[in-house]
């Protein structure tokens, strides 16, 4: 009767035991219980390291898949973080031995003798080691420290190579970053690289391999194009990218491939960057495996109407940012191009007149009647076909000059038309006489003030001017990283199931 009192009550009586007030006290002061979680973070402290041991099922799978004698590497070395099944993740690692020499042999093949490679997430080092045997002109990124004692072994004897800890697939984690609080985050990851600014005359100023599994690190691709600061800041550099195939459909695919593929990343992505189809590799060569998807899964469901029922698979892909991109589109133009595509794309069914006449009144009419179309005498062929590649998909397509298109009408959508005629469309719209005294200016000021400096304006922005460049090519000049919008619906979840490295980056050479 006496434990249920209040503690009020339990000090103020006079009749109670010592016993029962020392009893109620300690259990009223006492410290709250700990979650699982934080017994379980605690005990991972105290405790020391052990070995990795997956599940009991998935262990099974593993050895089954890589052998005996890769698994039980697989499990020494390994964080057991990256031994279980996940949904979403940006980091994977290269597990099986053979794929890693498939791997260094494409990276390798055609590399020029002073050319730099980067490697992204060495992790075990399998691919390391067979990179080391053709070339040490080698840089690695490394997201996970716990990989330090095995990457030391290979690296220390090579004193070329340069190993930084520090995660390279969050570049748009650190752009976003960067454009909150004016850090310097993309410039210590990028220091050390080599810098060529000329891109018509010269070659690719590296090559680098990863894995991607975020349309973030695509986007953030494109804005580094598109403000020409951050990695494409340096020069021209070559990727060849491991990616989902809903991924390389939904950054290559055309315009006939629905509402939900091609949108206006689609489009920006095949205006700035050259790409090329591979091959596939298995998924399960790369660690961690993903979970095993619901017959009634979203995913699936999107892999059974592109025709890719098999998902077990990466598609290989070569991106290279276009040479001759300046030749179709100005530098000071880049940024104009890409809020004007954002804009306009929000919606695939958007019609380009009406659109078009919000900023400019009465502009449609020009269209309609265009003085400027040409019909082209010979249309450029089609792109060569890989054998392998899927049944929709293409190589990159040249970038076309005055490439209207043939009836335009006043329901023209721009779902309609494709990234090149769209590009002469943004050429057309900008070389109007009313374009420089328009609202779609003022409009992508505000729309950067708002979004790459958070409401705030530094005095760089504060005194950002309109230029004109050739008689009637505008230039905005604005500072700062903007930062990344998903303004299209969600082809996957994204995201990471393992914590981002906390602390700045560390390098050692």
């Amino acid at each position: 009767m006496f434990s249920r009192l209040p503690l009020s009550a339990a000090l103020f009586s006079r009749n109670l035991p010592a016993q029962i007030i020392r009893k109620t006290l300690a259990t009223t002061t006492a410290a709250p219980k700990a979650t699982p979680k934080e017994r379980k973070k605690k005990a991972s402290k105290d405790e020391p390291s052990k070995q990795s041991i997956p599940s009991a099922r998935l262990g099974r799978e593993l050895e089954e898949y890589f052998g005996p004698k890769q698994y039980g590497k697989i499990v020494d070395v390994v964080p057991s973080s990256l031994l279980k099944r996940t949904q979403t993740t940006d980091r994977f690692y290269v597990a099986s031995p053979e794929r890693a020499k498939e791997i260094a042999k494409l990276l390798t093949d055609d590399l020029e003798p002073d050319g730099l490679l980067v490697e992204v997430n060495p992790g075990m080092g399998l691919l390391t080691k067979e990179l080391l045997e053709k070339t040490d002109n080698l840089f690695l990124y490394e997201a996970d420290e716990r990989f330090e004692p095995e990457l030391n072994k290979l690296v220390v004897p090579k004193p070329k190579v340069e190993l930084r800890f520090v995660d390279f697939n969050g570049y748009w984690r650190h752009c976003y970053q960067d454009s909150l609080d004016q850090g310097s985050r993309i410039d210590k990851l990028l220091a050390g690289l080599p810098r060529r600014s000329r891109w018509k005359d010269e070659e690719v100023n590296f090559r680098l391999f990863s894995v991607i599994g975020s349309l973030n690190f695509f986007k953030s691709l494109i804005h580094s194009v598109a403000t020409q600061k951050g990695l494409y800041g340096l020069g021209r550099c070559e990727m060849i990218l491991a990616v989902p195939p809903l991924f390389f459909a939904h950054l290559t695919c055309r315009s006939e491939f629905g509402y939900k593929l091609y949108r206006s990343t689609s489009v920006l992505f095949q205006i700035f960057f050259e790409h090329e189809f591979i091959g596939k590799i298995p998924r399960k060569d790369f660690l961690p495996w993903p979970k095993n998807p619901s017959a009634k899964s979203r995913i699936l469901t999107q892999y059974r109407r592109l025709g890719l029922v098999e998902n077990d698979e990466l598609f290989l892909m070569r991106v290279v940012p276009r040479r001759n991109l300046f030749d179709h589109c100005l530098p000071d133009n880049l940024k104009l191009l890409s809020f004007f595509v954002s804009q306009n794309m929000v919606s695939r069914k958007n019609r380009i007149i009406p659109a078009l006449e919000r900023w400019i009144p009465f502009c449609g009419a020009r269209l309609i009647l265009n003085q400027n179309y040409v019909d082209p005498s010979a249309a450029p062929s089609s792109p060569k076909k890989h054998s392998d590649s899927p049944s929709f998909q293409y190589t990159s397509s040249p970038l076309r000059e005055r490439d209207f298109p043939e009836r335009m009408t006043i329901f023209t959508e721009f779902g309609e038309l494709t990234p090149s005629q769209i590009l002469t469309l943004f050429n057309e719209f900008i070389s109007w006489p009313e374009f420089q005294q328009s609202p779609f200016l003022q409009t992508m000021e505000q729309h950067y003030n708002k979004h790459v400096y958070g409401g705030r304006r530094d005095s760089a922005a504060a005194e950002a001017t309109v230029a004109t460049k050739s008689g009637t090519s505008p230039k905005v000049v604005i500072d700062g990283e903007e930062a990344l919008e998903d303004e299209e619906e969600q082809l996957l979840v994204e995201g990471s199931d393992e914590t981002e490295p906390e602390g700045t980056s560390r390098s050692r050479t």
